[in-house]
């Protein structure tokens, strides 16, 4: 496991401060997987290979970042869990969108406009995420919340590896 992504030891580190370095990696890995399906032009096997990336890999990481934010119940402002909540749904949709779409021949330019939507969106809750648990300290974190922030950085650790 990489050094960034092991379970922080000092009473400095926030949960947002843990979570920056995952998110960029996750972020970059997105955008090198889905990169060749991004153009209009993009052949079946590019959007094939983007659609089962974000079915597979993608999907059980972003599973493990909702049951984080779902753990964190009133740790984190009412608002901003609705606000997370609301985003992981649009996100689901969005997938849901751009696997039936990557399956079908004739679909480059709707597969290249909602990946690049995707990336955006994704972009966006990440930095959501981070925003609202600044203030949380990981050795402060109920048991559930504890663990789940592991299974984010193990999944981290093994997937963007």
């Amino acid at each position: 496991m990489s050094a960034t992504l092991q379970r922080p030891t000092t009473y400095e580190e926030t949960v947002d401060s843990v979570l920056a370095p995952v998110h960029d990696r996750w972020l970059e890995e997105i955008r090198h997987v889905t990169r060749p399906a991004m153009y209009a032009g993009a052949g079946f096997w590019d959007r094939w290979t983007a659609t089962r990336y974000l079915a597979d890999q993608f999907q059980d990481h972003f599973r493990l970042e909702q049951a984080l934010l779902a753990s964190l119940g009133g740790l984190i402002p009412v608002h901003d869990a609705r606000r997370l909540r609301g985003q992981a749904d649009a996100l689901n949709r969005l997938l849901l969108e751009l696997d039936r779409a990557g399956r079908r021949r004739g679909t480059g330019a709707t597969v290249a406009e909602e990946a690049r939507r995707l990336i955006d969106e994704v972009a966006v809750w990440c930095a959501e995420l981070e925003l609202a648990t600044s203030g949380l300290r990981p050795d402060q974190l109920p048991l559930e919340a504890s663990q789940s922030l592991d299974h984010v950085l193990a999944s981290a650790a093994i997937v963007f590896a």
